[in-house]
């Protein structure tokens, strides 16, 4: 079986839905509710070479770039339960699509 990725065109690839994680000076992050293949495939390097929990926080900045993530880390009233809940959110969004890949 071969894929031809050079016969599949970027613009006509379907809409992304996506799940709101917070908002900081008017402007809401979010990250897709189902992790698309690339980000999925970078996820999964990462937690072969650092663990999970540092894949999360990769995935996290891919999703909401590098901006996003330095305003939370900037973020003053930021607790350890609103943390957990953005994690929890990316968390299940990757093993979602990881359960999507391997079929369980």
């Amino acid at each position: 079986m071969t894929i031809n990725f050079d016969e599949r065109n970027a613009d006509e690839l379907p809409e992304v839905e996506r799940v709101e994680l917070f908002r900081i000076d008017g402007v809401t992050y979010s990250i897709p509710k189902v992790i698309e293949a690339r980000r999925l495939l970078g996820f999964m390097q990462e937690m072969r070479a650092s663990g999970t929990e540092a894949a999360t926080v990769g995935l996290l900045i891919d999703c909401i770039g590098q901006q996003g993530y330095n305003k939370l880390l900037g973020l003053k009233t930021l607790r350890t339960a609103d943390l957990k809940a953005i994690f929890d959110v990316v968390s299940t969004a990757a093993m979602g699509s990881m359960e999507e890949l391997t079929g369980n």
